[in-house]
């Protein structure tokens, strides 16, 4: 890596649309860098970069001025997204850690490249959320309906490569120039438009735009009756993929999942999906909504789907008993599949019940896999495919394979980008673990499942102070829920602090929803490994959903050799003798 590449990365850089238009920052930039290159990275104080870069003047006091402070936390963010977009596979990473002014030039790892290859040269597109022009606020879950349609419609085409909700979503409400959008989300083409809802009534308005050129590929509007939705989903997906990939590109033949001649059922069904799509804040509201959508077609597999995804998200976020929620989603999703054998969601549904707590391994990664075959943008099938049926398994490569194809298609979801940083530190890919992890913090500070992974991933790294820090913070987020509070308790008691991680104990011994797993991990740290054992045997004896989190944590590991760990292990059908190989193969990394 030369000096004349680092120049011309960093000049790649500024030209992108995210740095093109900010005189400040293009100066700031190579400001940094230059005087890094020069040997002069001791100069990069703040009173320094106000003189020379921000012509503050001699008498400059960064106490009462703060800009330099300000500016740098925008680049710090602004080159976080260029390299999540249109530098995923730039080989020239150059950051701004927080506490310096001194940037980090360094080679990029293949694996940091692989989500960004993903899309074997097909061309990438976004469908924006559609802006609800109803005079009905609450008709907004109608919009964002069709918006995820047409997501799910477009990624049929095998042509095409379709941004995921969460990731298109990210933009909903925001007026951002199409540029920066295209840049941020690596697409060349964006679909937005309008919805207008009157009674029986649709208007929907849409735009099919080049990013590159900000030219309107197409402008269309079409007036429908409410009955009608479903063609007129079909007819824009299929406009669309005329545009875009007009080499016999078309979108495949639709599920019927979503497709029910009772409209109340639709409409209290993209309500429930509305609701599910919110951070996972609104289960108990979207389960409300999927039942009264079966409850007036009862035969409507999209509903149980929703609804045993539901279920079974509120037993792993620890607001349902999972003994009772667990079988419901079990049942839900076996009614959506007994309806609609290609669902993909009741199949990613019913193979993380089959994981969770079946211990059905390669009936659910079959599943799985079929799941991303029918509906390539359904993030939760990624995660639940990676997190939940390869890494208890210790397939750690292909782990990390299935949680990149899951980030090319949905950058922004923060429970994607928090499992990759769980996963690449499991696999003491370290480096990349923290790069993943300052990429999540800037999506979503303040969603707790990402400073827990980076936590573990710390912890696991021997970084015990950060990430006991980074743990409190996913307690405090969380309310201390079971897992970050557990991986804490353990962190406390390694480091020492016996007493505190004492309290974290009682605490998990109190809770009304009770971890025996998570209780598990705390003693685990405190040295007593037979109290712990005796956890994890009554975790099996449950099948708790919770376990299933235990395989995959090298702080287990020391128990591999104990033969009661070994016939917990054996009992869930997980194989010891290559678990114990590669968990001996990351320790030797």
């Amino acid at each position: 890596m030369s000096p004349a590449d680092i120049d011309a990365q960093v000049e790649r850089i500024l030209a992108s649309p995210l740095f093109s238009q900010s005189a400040r920052l293009i100066r700031f930039l190579r400001f940094v860098v230059g005087a890094t290159q020069a040997g002069r990275a001791d100069d990069l104080k703040e009173y320094t970069l106000g003189v020379e870069v921000f012509d503050r003047g001699k008498d400059f006091d960064p106490r009462v001025d703060n800009i330099v402070r300000i500016q740098a936390a925008k680049l710090r963010s602004k080159l976080v997204e260029y390299y999540a977009g249109e530098g995923a596979q730039d080989q020239i990473l150059i950051g701004i850690p927080k506490g310096s002014y001194v940037p980090q030039i360094r080679l990029q790892s293949t694996a940091g490249r692989k989500a960004a290859s993903a899309t074997d040269g097909r061309s990438r597109i976004a469908v924006l959320p559609f802006v609800n022009m109803s005079a009905d606020v609450e008709n907004e879950y109608f919009s964002d309906g069709l918006t995820e349609e047409l997501i799910n419609r477009l990624a049929c085409v095998p042509e095409l490569q379709v941004v995921a909700r969460t990731s298109a979503f990210r933009f909903k409400g925001l007026n951002e120039d199409l540029r920066e959008v295209g840049a941020k989300l690596n697409v060349t083409t964006v679909l937005e438009g309008s919805v207008r809802k009157a009674g029986n009534q649709l208007r929907v308005t849409a735009q099919l735009i080049d990013v590159n050129t900000g030219f309107h590929l197409f402008s269309k509007t079409y007036q429908r009756e409410y009955k009608d939705v479903f063609d007129l989903q079909d007819e824009l997906a299929q406009a669309v993929a005329a545009e875009v990939a007009p080499q016999g590109g078309r979108p495949g033949p639709a599920s019927q999942e979503t497709r029910t001649e009772n409209l109340n059922a639709y409409s209290a069904y993209l309500r429930g999906m509305f609701a599910l799509g919110s951070r996972f804040v609104d289960l108990r509201q979207c389960l409300d909504c999927f039942r009264e959508a079966l409850s007036s077609a009862p035969e409507y597999a999209a509903a149980w789907a929703g609804l045993s995804h539901g279920y079974l998200l509120l037993a792993w976020f620890y607001r349902a008993e999972e003994s009772a929620a667990v079988p419901l989603s079990r049942e839900a999703a076996a009614k959506a599949l007994a309806l609609d054998p290609d669902s993909a969601m009741g199949l990613s549904s019913l193979a993380s019940v089959e994981c969770a707590s079946d211990w059905q391994w390669a009936s659910a990664e079959a599943k799985f896999t079929r799941a991303i075959e029918r509906q390539p943008t359904l993030s939760i099938a990624y995660i639940a495919y990676a997190f939940w049926c390869l890494l208890p398994q210790l397939r750690l490569g292909e782990a990390q394979a299935v949680i990149q194809r899951g980030l090319a298609v949905d950058p922004f979801n923060p429970l994607m980008q928090a499992i990759a940083v769980y996963i690449h530190g499991r696999a003491r890919h370290f480096e990349e673990a923290e790069r993943q992890g300052v990429l999540a913090m800037n999506i979503a500070p303040g969603y707790a499942p990402i400073p827990a992974c980076i936590g573990c991933a710390q912890e696991w790294a021997g970084q015990l102070a950060p990430a006991i820090a980074a743990y409190r913070e996913a307690c405090k987020l969380s309310l201390n829920a079971g897992f970050p509070l557990s991986c804490l308790g353990h962190a406390l008691a390694a480091a020492g602090e016996t007493t505190e991680a004492l309290r974290v104990l009682d605490e998990l011994l109190q809770a009304e929803q009770q971890s025996p797993a998570d209780i598990g991990r705390v003693l685990l740290g405190l040295g007593r490994e037979d109290e712990a054992l005796n956890w994890l045997e009554m975790a099996a004896e449950r099948r708790s959903v919770y376990l299933l989190r235990v395989p995959g944590d090298p702080r287990f590991d020391r128990l591999l050799a104990h033969p009661r760990y070994q016939a917990v292990l054996r009992r869930m059908g997980l194989p010891i003798r290559a678990m114990a190989s590669a968990a001996g193969r990351t320790d030797r990394r």
